[in-house]
């Protein structure tokens, strides 16, 4: 008994030792990838587990959506390319396609590093779990190819690893893993790396533990935009994450291509005076299956204040904002933006008085105002000054009697651009109406001067009324609009709007609505009609054996995008809802 009591405790203690060793392994293998980068990205896209991205695209609508029983027909199709690519695959790198697409076991990461004083380096950062044999498969082949190429090999030891390194030799330098053409690669734990250049594998094996001070993930900017775009709720990171630095990236091309010429010198020093030394990144995230969403991206432009020069052109305040009355609950898109349009205004004056001189731009104003050859119009004052910055879009469906007519089956598309006082505004259209060459013709409509304009597939249209200047690419859509006593449901009381205007918060700089089926459903027809043969013309794929629309359309909900100010810059949101359209 003595003898059984201490086996099982000698197996436990194996056990539990085995069990601490791998939880050691384990942690070291989860150091996310952005504590092993230097602070000095200015490009990234990340994935931080691929198993875990599997598991929740399965779980989308879209996931569900491909797992139809009546698509299995159409799968069936795609067998015979699909076994020709993985043929094709095979005979290039010596390896089937699945055996590729098994790889992947973890975080994968694209980064581009500007190390100090050197070219641009971009790498990739694979964790190929236990495919290891695979890998090396590939390296040998990669390697074959580098040597056809005259390529020459050379390797570094970086903190205990060897750095495997593939360059043509750099005119008048030695330094062969500096030129243009060098490719580098190490393996380390579970982590295969790729580069462009040394320097920036250097950097990610020196800070491989993550423990660094100076690694991106502690950089300012990209720090306050993942954690701005994050999951608040849960407090995950979502699985797919992005950052880039616009300027950072431009500058770092430059550097990279050589000698910098007079003009790029020139045009570099104009970043700051055009106030674009003040954008800083643009960054978001990617999420799946969310507690409350079926997928959502959240985006953050980091801008540093106060701002200048070209970004006070990009000035849209919080406000109230929904769709009026008039656009019909069959709208298939509706879009508002709140711009201070008086501000985008005198940021332009301000840019071209840069170039052509102080009060250049209000005397052109005036001058164009005083032309006898136009309508004695001052942009600024009848204009600019008459608009209250709302600018909203709506897509609606065709008409019904334009069903049969190929080129009239279209959405029509509404302009609406909010106006501070109708009666100055109807003056200044009037006189520009008067302006010989306007290609509309004015008539009542409703008790409203409405400008009909030919178009090529019909007449577009514009009036003002209702509190805006409207345009249409359809003159029955504005007569919709315009006609009195319009009993149409309105979208802002639809419920498929309500679901969505939920997640908008009371004040926003824009809203958005979309129907991804309308969006979908003719590219959908197109390819089952056979339509769209013409430009498929080297695809072998029946598209008439996919089901008929009414089988994908539950899956194809409404989505919804908000956009508001943020301390640092500028926050959106884009997102589609769970649960399917039928209820189901």
């Amino acid at each position: 008994m003595r003898q059984l009591t201490r086996f099982v405790g000698a197996t436990c203690a194996v056990v539990l030792g085995l069990l601490w060793t791998a939880a050691g392994v384990y942690g070291a293998e989860t150091v996310p990838n952005d504590r092993r980068l230097p602070p000095e990205v200015v490009a990234y896209l990340d994935v931080r587990d691929v198993n875990q991205l599997k598991e929740k695209w399965h779980k989308t609508l879209l996931g569900q959506l491909l797992q139809e029983e009546e698509l299995k027909a159409f799968w069936k199709e795609l067998e015979r390319p699909l076994a020709d690519l993985s043929g094709q695959v095979e005979s290039e790198l010596g390896l089937p396609l699945k055996a590729l697409l098994a790889v992947p076991q973890g975080e994968i990461t694209i980064a581009v590093i500007q190390p100090p004083g050197r070219k641009l380096n971009v790498v990739a950062l694979l964790n190929y779990g236990t495919q290891k044999e695979t890998v090396q498969k590939l390296l040998e082949r990669a390697e074959e190819a580098l040597k056809d190429q005259d390529a020459t090999r050379s390797e570094q030891e970086v903190e205990g690893t060897t750095i495997t390194v593939y360059a043509q030799p750099a005119d008048d330098d030695d330094r062969a893993s500096e030129s243009g053409s060098t490719v580098a690669w190490f393996l380390k734990d579970t982590t295969l790396a790729v580069g462009s250049g040394v320097e920036g594998l250097k950097s990610i094996l020196t800070r491989w533990d993550g423990k660094q001070a100076r690694v991106l993930a502690e950089n300012e900017v990209y720090s306050y935009i993942m954690e701005k775009c994050g999951d608040g709720k849960s407090g995950a990171q979502p699985p797919i994450s992005w950052y880039v630095d616009p300027i950072g990236l431009i500058k770092g091309v430059i550097a990279s291509a050589g000698g910098v010429s007079p003009q790029t010198a020139m045009m570099m020093s104009f970043i700051p005076a055009l106030g674009l030394d003040k954008l800083k990144a643009v960054g978001g995230t990617l999420d799946l299956a969310t507690e409350e969403f079926d997928t959502i991206t959240r985006t953050l432009v980091y801008v540093e204040s106060p701002t200048s020069g070209v970004l006070k052109l990009f000035s849209f305040p919080a406000t109230t904002q929904a769709p009026p009355k008039w656009v019909t609950a069959d709208a298939n898109t509706y879009f508002a933006i709140n711009w201070d349009v008086a501000s985008a205004y005198d940021a332009a004056g301000a840019l071209y008085d840069m170039f052509a001189g102080p009060g250049a731009l209000e005397r052109l104003v005036d001058e164009l105002a005083r032309s006898n050859e136009g309508p004695k119009v001052h942009i600024k004052k009848d204009l600019i000054d008459q608009l209250t910055g709302s600018i909203q879009v709506a897509a609606l469906p065709p008409a019904a009697e334009s069903d049969d007519d190929e080129e009239a089956a279209t959405d029509r598309y509404i302009f609406a651009l909010g106006t501070k006082d109708e009666a100055a505004l109807t003056k200044t259209l009037t006189a520009v109406s008067k302006t010989p060459g306007f290609p509309g013709e004015a008539r009542e409509f409703q008790g409203t001067t409405l400008y009909e304009i030919p178009t090529p597939t019909g007449a577009a249209a514009l009036a003002i009324s209702r509190g805006h200047l409207l345009i249409t690419t359809d003159v029955t859509l504005l007569e919709s609009v315009l006609r009195s006593g319009n009993e149409q449901d309105a979208l802002v009381d639809s419920d498929a709007y309500k679901r969505i205007s939920k997640v908008f918060p009371a004040q926003t700089s824009s809203i958005g609505f979309q129907r991804s089926d309308a969006q979908i459903k003719g590219i959908y027809e197109a390819l089952r009609s056979g339509q769209a043969d013409q430009f498929l013309s080297d695809v072998e794929i029946d598209f008439s054996k996919l089901p008929a629309f009414e089988v994908i359309e539950p899956y194809l909900t409404p989505s919804g995008s908000y956009m508001v100010p943020d301390e640092r810059g500028m926050f959106m949101m884009s997102f589609s809802l769970k649960g399917k359209a039928n209820g189901k």
